[in-house]
């Protein structure tokens, strides 16, 4: 397979023959940026995982990422590319099943919200992970009556996601 050439830091070259056909009908969101700098890439490998692509990852693992309570860990999370969209499967499902009982919803919600989890090492994508994941369940649950109290324990549970760096803890060098 030939080398990927590209523009600038994030976009495709979306005149590659080889690149168009294997991206077929997501040529479109082939530009989705990909990388912050440079720099960021250097310092810490982060390359982010088009929607894309996290949507077709997602669809191999189908019936796991609408599963309530099937846990997801993501030991690099970026921004929440994947994390998002678990919660967003997994709170469709809730609306399905319990959208009648605000009690029920509230409480599916809560259990989907605790069972992802995310490690990421850069502070500024912890925080950005976490606004992407209240962002989904405002979304799902904006109709719900109970909805203070969701929005309050599920804060508790993402304020308890932290910047955390598993390399340095288990005493492996850089």
């Amino acid at each position: 397979m030939g080398r990927q050439t590209k523009d600038n830091d994030s976009k495709p070259r979306s005149g590659d023959p080889q690149l168009t056909e294997a991206l077929g009908a997501n040529a479109e969101s082939a530009s989705e940026s990909l990388v912050r700098s440079k720099q960021r890439v250097v310092d810490h490998g982060e390359v982010f995982t088009p929607s894309w692509l996290v949507q077709s990852m997602l669809d191999l693992v189908k019936s796991e990422s609408e599963r309530i309570d099937a846990r997801f860990l993501e030991p690099a999370c970026g921004s929440g590319n994947f994390l998002t969209e678990v919660l967003n499967r997994k709170l469709h499902t809730v609306h399905q099943r319990y959208g009648k009982s605000s009690f029920e919803q509230a409480n599916y919600s809560l259990l989907a919200v605790m069972s992802i989890y995310g490690i990421e090492i850069l502070l500024d994508n912890v925080e950005e992970c976490r606004l992407h994941l209240q962002a989904v369940l405002n979304h799902h649950c904006r109709n719900n009556p109970r909805i203070a109290e969701l929005r309050a324990a599920a804060g508790v549970v993402l304020d308890s996601r932290r910047e955390s760096n598993c390399v340095s803890r288990v005493g492996v060098s850089r």
